[in-house]
């Protein structure tokens, strides 16, 4: 929220110097009396309009936070080991139960790649999978053994 209440406080200096540099010119004096009321009248309606964006825009952010933080808590906390890789294979986010599964800190697997969790037949199944393009609306599903649980396989879509 302080960010916020920066930029609005940058935003009104600006609008203040460009009206003080208007002053200086004097521009304003020129225009009739009935003129500048208008134009003070399509001011005030701009502004306002312009205050019901921001809200909006304000409403929309801590909605937007909100389903963040809700996905964020789902990815977490499902029952399920979930990895987020690159196309060769490197882990830039891991679950808590991923990171049990693969017998690791909630940090550690993060910049690895998966391939080395695995044993040895599906870490080189697993890089032959990343190198098969798949084609769109396709789904292709493969096994794997996790080198330090043995006991567990993981399924890759």
């Amino acid at each position: 929220m302080k960010r916020r209440e920066d930029v609005k406080e940058k935003l009104r200096k600006q609008a203040e110097d460009k009206v003080a540099t208007l002053r200086e010119r004097d521009l304003l004096r020129y225009l009739p009396q009935y003129e500048e009321k208008r134009l003070i009248h399509e001011l005030q309606v701009h502004q306002v309009e312009l205050e019901m964006q921001n809200e909006e825009m304000t409403r929309t952010l801590l909605a937007l936070e909100d389903s963040k933080s809700r996905y964020k808590e789902l990815y977490d906390f499902a029952p399920v080991g979930y990895v987020t890789l690159d196309k060769l294979g490197m882990i830039h986010e891991a679950n808590i139960t991923a990171t049990t599964l693969l017998n690791a800190t909630r940090a550690a697997p993060v910049g690895k790649y998966l391939q080395s969790f695995m044993d040895r037949e599906s870490a080189d199944a697993f890089h032959l999978f990343l190198r098969k393009p798949l084609s769109k609306g396709t789904h292709e599903i493969l096994e794997c053994r996790l080198q330090q649980s043995g006991e567990y396989t993981c399924t890759i879509k």
